[in-house]
């Protein structure tokens, strides 16, 4: 229900709100907008894909704060972006999105990288995580649609 929705968002929210209040650093309130975002994408009502980018969007302000923070704005930005993927359906629209998806991971990658001075900020978890999305893509964007389509059509989603 609606009323059980908002509950369950303002109780989870209540962390990030005590811990703007509780402390002096400049990006505690970037860090809590990001905390507060994420919470409603989890917990409220969304009708689209979309609403990632209300979380993607201000973390993309703290990836340059330490290292912890890069590898989160990596992770949200990977499956966030991956999840935009059934917006662009046409066969036609594949290269421009697996191109786009290719090049922006590829460079928060390597500006992030850079910032940190070359530290490595993917870890064994990420680059098994990065090889799932490329097999989920392959199989969404090729092997169903040759193999399965005419008989299994909703499977994908």
């Amino acid at each position: 229900t609606p009323l059980a929705t908002a509950v369950l968002l303002l109780l989870s929210m209540l962390p990030g709100l005590y811990a703007v209040g509780s402390t002096n650093k400049k990006s505690s309130l970037v860090m809590a907008v990001v905390y507060c975002s994420l919470c409603a994408f989890i917990f409220m009502f969304h009708v689209h894909e979309k609403a990632i980018l209300t979380t993607i969007i201000p973390l993309s302000l703290l990836a340059t704060y330490n290292v912890s923070c890069a590898r989160l704005y990596i992770r949200t930005s990977a499956l966030g972006l991956f999840g935009l993927f059934p917006l662009l359906f046409r066969v036609q629209e594949l290269p421009l999105k697996v191109f786009a998806y290719i090049g922006y991971m590829s460079m928060i990658l390597h500006v992030l990288s850079e910032n940190f001075n070359g530290k490595l900020l993917l870890t064994t978890v990420d680059y098994i995580g990065m090889i799932w999305i490329a097999a989920v893509s392959f199989f969404l964007e090729v092997f169903h649609p040759l193999f399965l389509y005419p008989w299994m059509e909703q499977l994908p989603l």
